[in-house]
């Protein structure tokens, strides 16, 4: 008799501990931003310019899960409660609930292994930084700006094509360098490429860009974002140096927005 007890209380712990399984699998631990709010605090903090190259930090949703504390959750993404708290428009945890959606970081990996890849910023250019206050003078309204020229072609040392990340923008730009002796007033044909900002021209999913020529997955956005970083070099110009040296720009096209 003691036995049969024994044996139907095991029974009974088993079945209440795969129903807890089954519980805790059914809920989606992570998932992409879908509310409104969610989404624009993804896209605010979707671009962290401080991490190593290769680690892609993508904003997703955690659900919170039985057993889980705010220490946990801040160990596990490598958060700190200061960043948690931003990322949830203010909010400080104290206590959370299980099934509870909170923002995170997540590092990942790139899915898509595009050929463009920044080769590093050892090249020489005669025109990259004339190029550079050409396009600041026109279409810049920023006090300064940060620009990180990634060589993705080289010719015997000499820069051939470029992606450009325009920081204060989050912008990248395709850059073509121009004969040495291209007339001035030709500088505009080095930007020919489309100009991909994040946001609206990066979209969730590869499924997501369709038939679109120019979309591209902020995932992959933010990867070549972070080669621009990681090997390319840094021209730092300033609107007011480049409206000396392109007096006549017309800045109506401003690439701000």
């Amino acid at each position: 008799m003691k036995n049969r007890a024994i044996t139907g209380l095991c029974l009974l712990a088993f079945s209440v501990f795969l129903a807890s399984c089954a519980t805790r699998t059914a809920v989606s631990l992570s998932s992409y931003p879908t509310t409104a709010v969610e989404r624009e605090l993804a896209l605010a903090h979707s671009v962290p310019t401080n991490t190593p190259y290769g680690s892609v930090y993508e904003v997703r949703i955690y659900v919170v899960r039985a057993g889980d504390t705010v220490a946990k959750i801040l160990e596990r993404f490598n958060l700190t409660e200061e960043q948690l708290a931003s990322l949830n428009a203010g909010n400080h945890y104290r206590r959370i609930k299980v099934g509870e959606r909170i923002v995170i970081f997540e590092r990942t990996r790139a899915v898509d292994d595009q050929l463009l890849r920044v080769t590093g910023s050892d090249f020489r250019s005669r025109r990259i930084e004339s190029e550079l206050n050409f396009y600041v003078a026109h279409f810049s309204t920023y006090p300064t700006n940060h620009f990180y020229v990634g060589a993705t072609k080289v010719d015997r040392g000499e820069l051939v094509e470029a992606l450009v990340y325009w920081k204060e923008a989050r912008v990248l730009l395709p850059y073509g360098e121009l004969a040495g002796d291209a007339p001035k007033g030709t500088e505009i044909f080095a930007w020919q490429g489309h100009h991909l900002k994040l946001g609206r021209d990066t979209v969730d999913t590869g499924e997501d860009i369709g038939g679109s020529t120019y979309l591209e997955t902020h995932r992959q956005w933010v990867d070549w974002m972070e080669q621009c970083i990681a090997k390319g070099k840094l021209y730092v110009i300033t609107t007011n140096e480049a409206d000396k040296l392109y007096p006549e720009a017309d800045r109506t096209k401003a690439d701000n927005e």
